[in-house]
């Protein structure tokens, strides 16, 4: 497979999703191809369960599909695909942001394997509104969807602050006082005291 010919799958592939095409998408597996969602799931194997997944995921459930592709590069009959795409999710009713890398196996032009990694990033959440009864402007479309690797859109990702460190020798000296303990002062030692006590007895000897 020549990169040019892996350039033209994934960018099929992608027009397949975005216009929600079953046939497209089919047309461009094998007949026994088949399609891995995620590396835990059972793969969609033949042309049937393929378009059965297709129209039950992308038809039915997501809106404003945007596909982009990042970098491809093929070695031999494998693929390899960077893309992220954009869309409006219908049953969870938020903007959703998936980044992911398709790895494929191409025989004679078609794919016969394709395997999905994949990040999603939801939010948004119940943001689309009826239209208002004044007439004005409805809110039938999606949010604009935040960068999913901001702090300020996504505040989980931000990072804590370093601890900050003496920095002259003087500001030990009170941590340094918690070190010596009662315990071992000349003043509550009873060693010490028997021993002021008995020089005091031999000094009264001394004066007898």
């Amino acid at each position: 497979m020549t990169q040019d010919e892996l350039l033209k799958i994934m960018t099929d592939y992608g027009r397949a999703w975005e216009t929600q095409d079953p046939d497209l998408l089919c047309s461009l597996f094998t007949e026994d191809g088949t399609y891995q969602v995620t590396p835990f799931d059972a793969p969609h194997k033949g042309q049937a369960a393929l378009r059965s997944y297709w129209e039950r995921m992308p038809v039915a459930d997501q809106r404003d599909i945007k596909f982009t592709l990042g970098v491809c590069n093929a070695v031999g009959s494998t693929g390899y695909a960077e893309w992220i795409t954009n869309f409006f999710q219908v049953s969870g009713r938020c903007n959703v942001e998936i980044r992911g890398i398709i790895i494929l196996e191409v025989e004679h032009g078609k794919i016969s394997e394709l395997r999905e990694y994949w990040k999603s990033y939801h939010s948004g959440h119940q943001k689309w509104k009826k239209q208002k009864k004044d007439g004005s402007p409805s809110s039938s479309t999606p949010t604009s969807n935040p960068d999913p690797f901001s702090p300020t859109s996504n505040p989980s990702l931000t990072y804590p602050q370093p601890v900050s460190t003496p920095s002259t020798s003087t500001d030990l000296k009170p941590n340094l006082k918690l070190l010596i303990s009662p315990l071992h002062t000349p003043s509550n030692n009873p060693s010490n005291q028997q021993g002021k006590s008995g020089s005091k007895k031999s000094r009264k000897r001394v004066r007898l």
